[in-house]
């Protein structure tokens, strides 16, 4: 009998030890694959959170662009408005053949008229577009005023400050398709 209790000693140890590997094994792998898809999990949360974070902030790039564009589109459009008066205003009082004081002072008046919304939109534009747009907008507002005064005072306006302010018109369209980083058909 103590030969068959070795044997079945023998083979329970055997039992035993290939059962012990077998759940060993069995254990490892079932805790190595829990640990993996816990890493997926958490690899598919971050992924996520770093798609969301991407997803609000090209939004919030995608909203101020569009902001911004409407912003200057509206000062651009001033920027014309303005262009036409001061010519208009300029083409009555080089004219002194024909030279109508109430056509003048109705020119000056949309002239002012049209500077007024323009400035308006000149402040807007200092808060969202870079320093070369700015610094145009600001040397048009500058000479706008100039030839204001210069007519209030004199009754006349240079040609120089006229030239001027069309060069810097034209400078205002570099500048803004420079900050827009597009190509626009020149005007």
């Amino acid at each position: 009998m103590a030969t068959m209790q070795w044997i079945i000693w023998a083979l329970s140890v055997v039992i035993a030890l290939f059962v012990g590997g077998y759940l060993k094994s069995y254990m490892s792998k079932k805790g190595e694959n829990l640990a993996t898809k816990e890493d997926v999990a958490e690899i598919t949360q971050t992924q996520k959170r770093i798609e969301n974070k991407i997803s609000d902030e090209f939004w919030i790039k995608q909203r101020n662009r569009q902001l911004k564009e409407e912003i200057v589109l509206k000062a651009f459009k001033s920027a014309m408005v303005l262009q036409k008066a001061i010519r208009d205003f300029y083409t009555e009082i080089g004219m002194p053949h024909t030279l109508d004081g109430r056509k003048v002072v109705s020119a000056h008046r949309e002239m002012d008229a049209t500077f007024q919304d323009f400035f308006q939109q000149h402040l807007l534009v200092k808060i969202v577009c870079g320093p070369k747009v700015e610094d145009n907008f600001s040397l048009i507002a500058v000479l706008t005023m100039a030839i204001s005064r210069e007519y209030t005072s004199s009754g006349t306006v240079s040609e120089e400050k006229y030239d001027e302010v069309m060069r810097t018109l034209k400078s205002l369209i570099d500048a803004v398709k420079a900050d827009f980083e597009i190509s626009l058909p020149r005007v």
